[in-house]
């Protein structure tokens, strides 16, 4: 499955979902800095800068459905499925919807 495509002379990235397949439509695309800037700000575990960027994030990779379900994958933005399986994605997801959930 292709989920990362750098095009040749542009400086953005069409990331798709390695579990359900969903991309980000061409007009919304990521730049090259998304994946480092979504690792430093996952790294630091601000609860309130990491929703701040989900919903950004949202306006651009909206996700599909698998088994007839959401996409499990969810909350992550596209910057964050870069060259992942579909179980690490899936294990993100989880640790993700934790730190979320803390109060």
């Amino acid at each position: 499955m292709m989920y990362d495509v750098q095009l040749p002379g542009f400086d953005l990235l069409l990331i798709e979902c390695v579990v359900c397949g969903a991309r980000p439509d061409p007009d919304h695309t990521y730049s090259v800095a998304d994946p480092p800037h979504w690792s430093r700000l996952w790294e630091t575990r601000d609860k309130d800068a990491i929703t701040r960027y989900l919903v950004k994030d949202g306006d651009r990779f909206q996700h599909g459905t698998r088994r007839d379900g959401p996409c499990p994958a969810i909350p992550l933005p596209g910057p964050a499925l870069y060259k992942l399986s579909g179980q690490e994605a899936i294990d993100l997801a989880a640790e993700l919807k934790a730190l979320l959930c803390q109060d």
